[in-house]
Protein backbone atom coordinates (compact mmCIF):
# COMPACT_ATOMS: atom_id res chain seq x y z
CA UNK A 1 0.00 0.00 0.00
CA UNK A 2 1.67 3.32 -1.24
CA UNK A 3 2.66 5.15 1.74
CA UNK A 4 0.74 8.42 2.67
CA UNK A 5 -2.46 6.55 0.84
CA UNK A 6 -5.69 7.14 2.53
CA UNK A 7 -6.35 3.72 3.66
CA UNK A 8 -2.57 3.58 5.27
CA UNK A 9 -3.79 6.63 7.41
CA UNK A 10 -6.96 5.55 8.81
CA UNK A 11 -4.98 1.93 9.61
CA UNK A 12 -2.86 4.13 11.49
CA UNK A 13 -4.96 5.44 13.74
CA UNK A 14 -7.17 2.19 14.74
CA UNK A 15 -6.38 0.52 18.13
CA UNK A 16 -5.49 -3.31 17.52
CA UNK A 17 -8.26 -4.73 20.06
CA UNK A 18 -11.23 -3.16 17.63
CA UNK A 19 -10.38 -4.94 14.73
CA UNK A 20 -12.08 -8.25 15.11
CA UNK A 21 -15.41 -5.70 14.58
CA UNK A 22 -17.05 -7.28 17.59
CA UNK A 23 -16.37 -4.35 19.89
CA UNK A 24 -19.78 -2.13 19.14
CA UNK A 25 -22.30 -2.92 22.26
CA UNK A 26 -25.66 -2.77 21.60
CA UNK A 27 -26.51 1.08 22.71
CA UNK A 28 -24.16 2.24 20.04
CA UNK A 29 -26.11 0.16 16.99
CA UNK A 30 -29.27 1.11 17.98
CA UNK A 31 -28.14 4.76 17.96
CA UNK A 32 -26.19 4.49 14.91
CA UNK A 33 -29.59 3.04 13.77
CA UNK A 34 -31.73 6.31 15.45
CA UNK A 35 -29.62 8.67 13.39
CA UNK A 36 -30.05 7.01 9.71
CA UNK A 37 -33.76 7.19 10.88
CA UNK A 38 -33.52 10.84 11.94
CA UNK A 39 -31.14 12.10 9.33
CA UNK A 40 -33.17 10.31 6.47
CA UNK A 41 -36.68 11.66 7.89
CA UNK A 42 -35.09 15.44 7.78
CA UNK A 43 -33.64 15.31 4.06
CA UNK A 44 -36.43 13.20 2.56
CA UNK A 45 -38.92 15.72 0.95
CA UNK A 46 -35.91 17.40 -0.74
CA UNK A 47 -34.22 13.71 -1.65
CA UNK A 48 -38.32 12.98 -2.65
CA UNK A 49 -38.32 15.66 -4.45
CA UNK A 50 -35.31 15.67 -6.59
CA UNK A 51 -35.35 12.27 -7.36
CA UNK A 52 -38.73 12.78 -8.57
CA UNK A 53 -37.67 15.30 -11.23
CA UNK A 54 -34.77 13.24 -12.27
CA UNK A 55 -36.78 10.36 -12.77
CA UNK A 56 -39.02 11.95 -15.03
CA UNK A 57 -36.15 13.84 -17.21
CA UNK A 58 -34.62 9.75 -17.68
CA UNK A 59 -37.85 9.05 -18.86
CA UNK A 60 -37.94 11.59 -21.58
CA UNK A 61 -34.69 11.83 -22.15
CA UNK A 62 -33.14 8.49 -22.56
CA UNK A 63 -36.41 6.89 -22.42
CA UNK A 64 -35.87 4.16 -19.99
CA UNK A 65 -37.35 2.46 -16.97
CA UNK A 66 -35.84 5.39 -14.39
CA UNK A 67 -34.81 3.03 -11.74
CA UNK A 68 -32.30 0.45 -11.06
CA UNK A 69 -32.04 -2.27 -8.94
CA UNK A 70 -28.44 -4.23 -8.41
CA UNK A 71 -28.32 -7.00 -5.96
CA UNK A 72 -25.97 -6.05 -2.71
CA UNK A 73 -24.28 -7.82 -0.14
CA UNK A 74 -25.96 -6.59 3.13
CA UNK A 75 -25.30 -6.72 6.95
CA UNK A 76 -25.10 -10.68 8.10
CA UNK A 77 -24.49 -11.23 4.27
CA UNK A 78 -28.49 -11.00 3.51
CA UNK A 79 -28.23 -9.85 -0.17
CA UNK A 80 -30.86 -7.42 -1.13
CA UNK A 81 -31.91 -4.98 -3.72
CA UNK A 82 -29.76 -1.75 -3.86
CA UNK A 83 -31.60 1.29 -5.55
CA UNK A 84 -29.98 4.03 -7.72
CA UNK A 85 -31.56 6.01 -10.58
CA UNK A 86 -30.51 4.64 -14.01
CA UNK A 87 -27.11 6.03 -15.66
CA UNK A 88 -27.19 3.53 -18.20
CA UNK A 89 -28.10 2.10 -21.34
CA UNK A 90 -27.81 -1.44 -21.82
CA UNK A 91 -25.21 -2.67 -24.60
CA UNK A 92 -23.42 -5.12 -22.81
CA UNK A 93 -22.00 -6.49 -27.15
CA UNK A 94 -20.44 -2.44 -27.58
CA UNK A 95 -18.64 -2.21 -24.27
CA UNK A 96 -17.24 -5.50 -24.27
CA UNK A 97 -15.55 -4.41 -27.70
CA UNK A 98 -14.49 -1.49 -26.60
CA UNK A 99 -12.93 -3.36 -23.58
CA UNK A 100 -11.06 -5.61 -26.00
CA UNK A 101 -9.62 -2.99 -27.92
CA UNK A 102 -8.36 -1.18 -24.72
CA UNK A 103 -5.98 -2.98 -22.56
CA UNK A 104 -5.80 -0.56 -19.78
CA UNK A 105 -9.42 0.02 -19.56
CA UNK A 106 -9.71 -3.82 -19.49
CA UNK A 107 -7.22 -4.53 -16.99
CA UNK A 108 -8.69 -1.82 -14.66
CA UNK A 109 -12.53 -3.53 -15.43
CA UNK A 110 -10.84 -6.64 -14.17
CA UNK A 111 -9.47 -4.99 -10.88
CA UNK A 112 -12.20 -2.84 -9.69
CA UNK A 113 -14.78 -3.26 -12.04
CA UNK A 114 -14.57 0.76 -12.98
CA UNK A 115 -13.20 2.58 -16.39
CA UNK A 116 -12.12 5.43 -16.78
CA UNK A 117 -14.68 6.26 -19.73
CA UNK A 118 -17.74 3.71 -19.91
CA UNK A 119 -19.49 3.84 -23.63
CA UNK A 120 -23.05 2.65 -21.84
CA UNK A 121 -23.23 5.77 -19.76
CA UNK A 122 -25.87 8.57 -20.94
CA UNK A 123 -24.80 12.01 -20.95
CA UNK A 124 -27.29 12.45 -18.24
CA UNK A 125 -26.36 9.75 -16.33
CA UNK A 126 -22.31 10.80 -16.54
CA UNK A 127 -23.78 14.07 -14.82
CA UNK A 128 -25.97 11.98 -12.21
CA UNK A 129 -22.76 10.55 -11.35
CA UNK A 130 -20.77 12.75 -11.02
CA UNK A 131 -22.87 14.55 -8.39
CA UNK A 132 -24.34 11.66 -6.82
CA UNK A 133 -27.42 12.26 -7.20
CA UNK A 134 -27.92 8.65 -8.81
CA UNK A 135 -27.71 7.10 -5.69
CA UNK A 136 -30.84 9.45 -3.53
CA UNK A 137 -33.06 6.10 -3.67
CA UNK A 138 -30.69 4.42 -1.61
CA UNK A 139 -32.29 6.57 1.59
CA UNK A 140 -35.36 4.08 0.90
CA UNK A 141 -32.22 0.99 1.50
CA UNK A 142 -31.80 3.29 4.38
CA UNK A 143 -35.39 3.64 5.79
CA UNK A 144 -35.97 0.30 5.64
CA UNK A 145 -32.95 -1.21 7.25
CA UNK A 146 -30.47 -2.49 4.37
CA UNK A 147 -28.25 -0.05 4.54
CA UNK A 148 -26.93 2.82 6.53
CA UNK A 149 -26.13 6.29 5.71
CA UNK A 150 -22.65 5.79 6.36
CA UNK A 151 -20.32 2.45 6.04
CA UNK A 152 -18.33 0.78 3.54
CA UNK A 153 -19.28 0.42 0.19
CA UNK A 154 -22.02 -1.84 -0.90
CA UNK A 155 -20.52 -4.77 -2.66
CA UNK A 156 -21.81 -6.91 -5.24
CA UNK A 157 -21.25 -10.85 -5.07
CA UNK A 158 -18.63 -11.00 -7.19
CA UNK A 159 -16.90 -8.49 -5.09
CA UNK A 160 -17.41 -9.76 -1.63
CA UNK A 161 -16.70 -13.30 -2.71
CA UNK A 162 -13.60 -11.94 -4.05
CA UNK A 163 -12.62 -10.77 -0.46
CA UNK A 164 -10.50 -12.77 1.91
CA UNK A 165 -12.71 -14.29 4.42
CA UNK A 166 -11.54 -12.39 7.40
CA UNK A 167 -13.00 -9.30 5.27
CA UNK A 168 -16.08 -10.79 4.36
CA UNK A 169 -16.84 -11.56 8.12
CA UNK A 170 -15.93 -7.66 8.59
CA UNK A 171 -18.08 -6.46 6.25
CA UNK A 172 -20.96 -8.67 7.32
CA UNK A 173 -20.91 -7.34 10.70
CA UNK A 174 -22.07 -3.59 9.47
CA UNK A 175 -24.94 -2.34 6.95
CA UNK A 176 -22.85 -0.45 3.64
CA UNK A 177 -23.78 2.86 3.27
CA UNK A 178 -24.83 6.19 1.11
CA UNK A 179 -21.61 7.71 1.70
CA UNK A 180 -18.01 6.61 3.85
CA UNK A 181 -14.94 6.89 4.23
CA UNK A 182 -14.48 6.03 0.40
CA UNK A 183 -16.60 8.50 -0.35
CA UNK A 184 -14.83 11.77 1.29
CA UNK A 185 -11.09 9.59 0.39
CA UNK A 186 -11.15 10.15 -3.58
CA UNK A 187 -13.66 7.35 -4.84
CA UNK A 188 -13.31 5.53 -8.15
CA UNK A 189 -9.28 8.06 -7.98
CA UNK A 190 -8.46 5.45 -4.80
CA UNK A 191 -6.45 2.07 -6.14
CA UNK A 192 -8.85 -0.82 -5.39
CA UNK A 193 -6.49 -1.73 -2.53
CA UNK A 194 -7.21 0.76 -0.90
CA UNK A 195 -10.81 1.18 -1.05
CA UNK A 196 -10.60 -2.57 0.15
CA UNK A 197 -8.57 -1.43 3.15
CA UNK A 198 -11.16 1.81 3.46
CA UNK A 199 -13.81 -0.95 3.95
CA UNK A 200 -12.76 -3.07 6.78
CA UNK A 201 -11.35 -0.39 8.62
CA UNK A 202 -14.78 1.66 8.76
CA UNK A 203 -16.06 -2.31 9.80
CA UNK A 204 -13.81 -2.63 12.51
CA UNK A 205 -13.77 0.37 14.12
CA UNK A 206 -16.72 3.07 13.48
CA UNK A 207 -17.95 4.94 15.73
CA UNK A 208 -21.02 7.62 15.70
CA UNK A 209 -18.06 10.26 16.10
CA UNK A 210 -16.47 8.77 13.05
CA UNK A 211 -19.96 8.92 11.07
CA UNK A 212 -20.64 12.37 11.68
CA UNK A 213 -17.08 13.78 10.22
CA UNK A 214 -17.58 11.44 7.06
CA UNK A 215 -21.09 13.02 6.64
CA UNK A 216 -20.10 16.35 7.07
CA UNK A 217 -17.40 16.29 4.73
CA UNK A 218 -19.66 14.10 1.82
CA UNK A 219 -21.12 17.36 0.26
CA UNK A 220 -17.67 18.98 -0.37
CA UNK A 221 -16.59 15.90 -2.10
CA UNK A 222 -19.50 15.33 -4.09
CA UNK A 223 -18.87 19.20 -5.48
CA UNK A 224 -15.41 18.61 -6.06
CA UNK A 225 -16.46 16.06 -8.31
CA UNK A 226 -12.89 13.82 -7.60
CA UNK A 227 -12.83 10.21 -8.71
CA UNK A 228 -16.54 10.28 -9.63
CA UNK A 229 -17.55 7.81 -12.60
Amino acid sequence: MPRGSPALRLASGLDPAVTTGAGHPTWQRAAKRAFDLVISLIVAPVVLLVTAVVAILIVVIDRQNPFFVDERVGRGGARFGCLKLRTMRPDENGFAAYLAANEDELARWHESRKVDWDPRVTKLGAWLRRSSIDELPQLLNVLVGDMSLIGPRPLSEREFVARPEASQRLLEQVHPGVTGPWQVAGRSDLPNVDRVALDDQYAAAWSIRGDLRILVRTPASVLAGAGAK
